[in-house]
């Protein structure tokens, strides 16, 4: 099957990815990870040329509460958000009770990547801020130094997505188009199936150095697959 066949390539790129990144070989890394991303893009263009998009299955994923550490806000979500736009997807965050719930919205193979590259990122958004806290000597307190530099990461993110993004709409055709096709699929799936939903509040964001430094950070981080 092709998409078993383009999970086994992509394995095998992340496992060269790690293995160059664990020697300290950050060349390499990130050489293998355009290569990911490459490889990903290219099967959802090919799919989309051959009308197989037509047959994708819009589907909702729910995940167990998410709610984080009281010290981090609500950059779990902020990151998911993110990495679902430019993955094909959309996520809606709900609150059940004392829990909050992330689902992810999309065809199954773009809400699993979506998935694995928040999981993948995640731990290691936590452990950057704590490092970026132990070098710090400023007079941020260590709670709100990690909560808003998390969500500087998550920026910094979404600034390194949004240049993959306008690269690939510029070297490869049909990219324009199959964005859109896929969005409306999603935006469809939304309206039928949360009917109720209402936007959330803009949150204004701390420019200060833990976020400036969370920025950089996001904006340097290896992402293994953006659209």
């Amino acid at each position: 099957m092709v998409q078993e066949r383009v999970i086994d390539k992509l394995q095998k790129l992340l496992k060269k990815q790690e293995s160059a990144q664990e020697i300290g070989n950050l060349q390499e890394a990130e050489a293998f990870a355009a290569k990911v991303s490459e490889l990903l893009m290219k099967y959802n263009l090919s799919t989309f040329v051959l009308k197989e998009t037509k047959k994708g299955s819009v589907i909702r994923q729910d995940f167990e509460g998410i709610t984080p550490k009281k010290n981090e806000g609500r950059w779990i979500f902020a990151l998911f958000n993110v990495l679902a736009r430019y993955n094909f997807c959309r996520a809606i965050l709900s609150k059940r009770g004392e829990f909050q719930y992330l689902t992810l919205v999309g065809e199954a193979q773009d809400i699993e990547v979506v998935s694995f590259i928040g999981d993948q990122l995640e731990p290691k958004l936590r452990d950057l801020a704590k490092k970026g806290f132990s070098r710090y000597q400023g007079s941020i307190k260590r709670n709100k130094f990690i909560r808003d530099f998390l969500m500087g990461a998550v920026m910094g993110i979404q600034s390194k997505l949004e240049e993959q993004k306008r690269q690939q709409e510029a070297t490869l055709s049909n990219v324009t188009a199959l964005v859109l096709a896929k969005d409306s699929k999603v935006n469809d799936f939304i309206q039928q199936e949360f009917r109720n939903l209402k936007k959330g509040k803009t949150k204004r964001f701390n420019d200060n150095t833990a976020t400036k430094l969370g920025y950089i950070a996001g904006k340097a981080i290896s992402i293994n697959k953006g659209v």
